[in-house]
C-alpha cells in the first residue's frame, strides 16, 4: 500500500489564481511526511532515554551486578570499535548515495542502489559486532539485570536496525522501478533520515554500554 503514496511530480506547480503558485511535489521541510519522521524518531528518543535511565538507575540500587564487582568480563575493545566502524560506514554509504541521487538520470539507477545496499550490510554488521562481543565474552540477558539490561539496548537497537534495513530495500525497489530521482525523492529522504538516528542510537548504546562500566571500575 506504501507504493503509491509517493507518485512523484506528475506536472509543474498549478496556478490558483491571485499570483498564487502550489507545488503538487515538495521534498525536505516542507514535505509532512519528512516532519511525521521526525516525529517518530522524537519518540523513539524519548523510548531510548528511558531505557539508558532505567540502566543508570540499576547501577546505584544494585552496583554489584556491574562488571566491577561481578566479575564479568567486559567485551574485547575490538569489538564496539569494529561496531562504530561500521554504523559509520553505513551512513557514508548514505549520504554518498544522496549526492549520486542529486544527479540521477534514468538509466543511472545503479550506483544509488549499490550505495544503499553496502549501507545494508555495514548497519547489520554493526550490530552484529555488538552482539558477538557480548556473547563471546560470557554476558547472557538471563543471568542478571545487568546482562538484561545490556541486551534490552541492543534488542532497542535491532528493532531500529531491521527497520533501516526494510526501508533501505523498499527504496533500492523504488529506483530500480523508476519511481526515485533527483526529484522525487521523498522516500530517499525520510529512509536517510531515520538511518542517521539509528546510527546516533548505536553509537550513544556503544558509548553508554561499553564506556560506563569501564569508568566506575
Amino acid at each position: 500500500w506504501m507504493w503509491q503514496t509517493d507518485p512523484g511530480p506528475n506536472h509543474p506547480p498549478v496556478d490558483i489564481g491571485g499570483g498564487i503558485t502550489l507545488p503538487v511535489y515538495v521534498t525536505g521541510t516542507r514535505s509532512h511526511s519528512w516532519w511525521a519522521m521526525v516525529v517518530l524518531l522524537l519518540v523513539a528518543a524519548s523510548l531510548f532515554v528511558a531505557l539508558i535511565f532505567a540502566y543508570l538507575y540499576v547501577w546505584t540500587v544494585s552496583p554489584g551486578f556491574w562488571p566491577a564487582r561481578s566479575g564479568q568480563a567486559m567485551p574485547k575493545l575490538d569489538w564496539p570499535i569494529a561496531s562504530a566502524a561500521a554504523l559509520l560506514a553505513s551512513s557514508m554509504a548514505i549520504g554518498a548515495s544522496r549526492q549520486l541521487l542529486a544527479g540521477l538520470r534514468t538509466r543511472a539507477k545503479w550506483p544509488v542502489c549499490l550505495g544503499l545496499m553496502l549501507a545494508c550490510c555495514a548497519i547489520a554488521a554493526g550490530l552484529y559486532c555488538e552482539f558477538q562481543g557480548h556473547w563471546q565474552s560470557g554476558l547472557r540477558p538471563t543471568a542478571d539485570s545487568y546482562g538484561a539490561l545490556v541486551y534490552a539496548v541492543m534488542a532497542v537497537e535491532a528493532q531500529l536496525v531491521a527497520t533501516a534495513i526494510l526501508m533501505g530495500l523498499y527504496t533500492v525497489a523504488r529506483s530500480l522501478a523508476g519511481k526515485l530521482d533527483a526529484v522525487r525523492r521523498v522516500t530517499f529522504d525520510n529512509t536517510e533520515l531515520f538511518w542517521h538516528y539509528t546510527v546516533a542510537q548505536g553509537l550513544l548504546g556503544l558509548l553508554i554500554v561499553h564506556g560506563f562500566p569501564r569508568i566506575v571500575i
